[in-house]
């Protein structure tokens, strides 16, 4: 078994890469207890849809080998007194984006597309207050805040003003 502990400012977080971490099980729930870690990552050699991860206290997220055979597949353990909602957020991140694209996208809804990837970058260089601490989302991906250009921070223009509001009412 190899041990790796991180830290993000206020997250202890361990990677571990085992074979046959079934059979030392006790040793990991021992190291995730007396360390107080947070969340581990863990790859292991013999995982399949028959063998179960659970831990007490921590809530598995664990990925198999498709044709069920003991091959590589990853687990992520997360504390359960963590801040955790996985489907919420993936869901609220989805309407969040669909909030940035209404304000751009054309009146034939023909551009949504092109637009993504900008609306993608404006949401992960934004500061998220409720379940990410305060950190942008680039920031808990890649260890470091978003170099955001100058060009980029002023305000923009509107594309709709109130002389075309008016000119459309005529």
């Amino acid at each position: 078994v190899h041990w790796v502990y991180y830290t993000s400012n206020s997250l202890l977080i361990l990677t571990c890469n085992s074979n046959c971490l079934i059979n030392r099980k006790n040793e990991l729930l021992a190291t995730l207890q007396n360390s107080r870690l947070d969340i581990a990552l863990i790859s292991e050699t013999h995982l399949t849809n028959v063998t179960k991860i659970n831990l007490p206290g921590y809530h598995i997220i664990q990925s198999n080998h498709p044709d069920d055979t003991p091959h590589v597949g990853a687990a992520i353990c997360i504390k359960s007194s963590l801040l955790y909602y996985p489907f919420s957020s993936l869901e609220r991140s989805h309407r969040t984006l669909a909030e940035y694209l209404r304000h751009y996208v054309d009146k034939d809804l023909n551009n949504w597309d092109q637009l993504l990837p900008y609306a993608l970058f404006v949401y992960n260089s934004t500061e998220h207050s409720r379940i990410y601490t305060n950190y942008q989302p680039y920031a808990l991906l890649y260890g470091k805040e978003l170099d955001i250009p100058v060009k980029l921070k002023c305000n923009p223009e509107p594309r709709y003003n109130y002389d075309d509001y008016v000119f459309d009412l005529k």
